[in-house]
């Protein structure tokens, strides 16, 4: 039986790709997170012995890295988001691990372009925060050690993840957080409604990750999407109209920022042509998911 240790198992992304290898595949999942006491202490993935020690017990057949940060504060991404997938490549260099197929994870943020032509893998990056710019780094990283040494390690770049439990620090989370809190006496302020951008529901996202990390290409980096854009304010006004919500209990605010992206889209041509991939869910499924999720 093949083995996928996935680092940052306990977060949205790592634990809904663990539910679904699980009541899907045969593969047998080794969940790896920060709360993992595999020394007589918690694991660091920023530790380069805490990585190496892992995949010297486990020796598996594919690692997915979902560990991230997101604080925008350099330092703290810095060491998650590059010092991560590095020490991971090194112990896998390190230990003659070659055989091992590891698919990490960058972001749609890298390319941070206003073009409403489809975003192709080869578009020029243009971070527009710290988080971002530590996801460039890794994908330079991809770069050098895949040609420098004989690792097999892709990069898969996903656009707006949507599904119940995101994280509020992100507009998905934080906003249906808001909506369904019944102890709501404020209004729900929302940034930028008439912005446009490319939901993946993250049920098709597992499944376009599993796809990637048993097919995808050494070297190679994939866009993952929905191949549709849509605008912030479909959702908001989808959401309030099956929860009864009148609309004055949103407050838009616009901004005026040089770095906002109005509109984002990517192209997912490259993954269809290896794997046949289509996502399957409409962003109005993604919107009755969570909303069911969380009246539970």
């Amino acid at each position: 039986m093949s083995k996928i240790l996935v680092f940052g198992a306990s977060g949205f992304s790592g634990s809904k790709f663990v539910e679904y290898v699980v009541e899907n595949t045969d593969y047998e999942v080794i969940p790896i997170t920060k709360d993992s006491n595999l020394n007589g202490g918690s694991f660091d993935i920023s530790c380069y012995q805490d990585v190496e020690n892992v995949l010297v017990k486990f020796q598996p057949d594919y690692i997915i890295n979902f560990a991230g940060s997101y604080t925008n504060n350099f330092d703290i991404d810095y060491k998650v988001n590059f010092l991560g997938p590095k020490n991971i490549l090194d112990a896998i260099t390190n230990n003659s691990l070659n055989n091992i197929k590891i698919l990490l994870v960058g972001s749609s943020g890298e390319y941070a372009t206003n073009e409403t032509t489809p975003i192709i893998e080869e578009s020029p990056l243009c971070p527009s925060s710290f988080y971002t710019l530590t996801k460039v780094f890794q994908t330079d990283l991809l770069k050098l050690y895949t040609s420098l040494y004989n690792i097999n390690a892709c990069l898969v770049r996903p656009s707006n993840l949507i599904g119940p439990n995101m994280s509020t620090k992100l507009f998905i989370g934080n906003f249906f957080k808001q909506l369904l809190d019944k102890t709501r006496t404020e209004k729900i302020i929302v940034k930028n409604e008439s912005s446009y951008r490319d939901f993946i529901d993250i049920r098709d996202a597992v499944r376009g990750y599993f796809d990637l990390l048993k097919n995808g290409v050494s070297g190679e980096i994939y866009n993952l999407g929905s191949g549709n854009a849509t605008q912030i304010k479909e959702i908001i006004d989808f959401s309030i109209k099956i929860m009864g919500i009148p609309r004055n209990i949103i407050e838009v605010i616009d901004t005026d920022n040089d770095s906002k992206v109005d509109y984002q889209l990517l192209n997912t041509s490259k993954i269809r042509s290896l794997v046949g991939f289509r996502a399957k869910f409409k962003v109005q499924d993604s919107i009755k998911f969570i909303i069911n999720s969380m009246n539970r």
